[in-house]
């Protein structure tokens, strides 16, 4: 599960790059998250560790997602929705 900086990151990045068709410079990456330049290049490193991206440091325009979205973010409201489903029988039929 990704940490609140690290999911926030790949948001921002996932947005961006979708958005622009580029990977953002470092100064909007500090603008967007409200961080310094030491505190972002550790989250992409976390990100790049993980499987959720794919990057040469220290070129930002190498930046390539692989996974938009938090894994366990996924599995826990696919989670949440079948206990849901299931209790759907016993409280409307």
């Amino acid at each position: 599960m990704l940490n609140d900086l690290d999911r926030k990151l790949l948001r921002v990045l996932s947005n961006y790059i979708k958005t622009k068709g580029s990977a953002p410079t470092m100064a909007a990456l500090t603008r967007k998250m409200g961080r310094k330049e030491p505190v972002i290049l550790r989250g992409l490193s976390s990100l790049q560790s993980q499987g959720y991206i794919q990057w040469q440091p220290p070129w930002l325009d190498t930046i390539r997602i692989l996974e938009a979205w938090d894994r366990d973010g996924i599995q826990k409201e696919q989670k949440q929705k079948r206990d849901m489903d299931n209790n759907a029988y016993f409280t409307q039929y």
